[in-house]
């Protein structure tokens, strides 16, 4: 699933504003799928998605290309809210 989600970004990446990333996926983690991104694009911009506190430190080495993170649970609301900053600040 994530190596299609990939090959759909590498295809329509200039339709592409934003990714939402989960960082504890089955096949490949957050952390790998981020730096095959960047790799892609480097000025992607990435929303991270975790429910483990030990991510959010992690996410930061990432630099600018995460350009924040949602814990789990989140509402619509907090999607909406952080696409809109993160849109925004393109």
């Amino acid at each position: 699933m994530v190596y299609s989600a990939i090959a759909l970004y590498t295809k329509h990446q200039q339709e592409i504003s934003v990714v939402l990333v989960d960082m504890m996926m089955p096949c490949m983690d957050g952390s790998t799928t981020i730096n095959v991104l960047k790799t892609i694009n480097p000025d992607i911009k990435i929303i991270g998605v975790s429910g483990l506190a030990s991510n959010h430190k992690m996410i930061k080495n990432f630099g600018n290309s995460v350009k924040t993170l949602l814990s789990k649970p989140y509402t619509s609301s907090d999607l909406l809210i952080n696409l809109q900053m993160v849109i925004s600040t393109m």
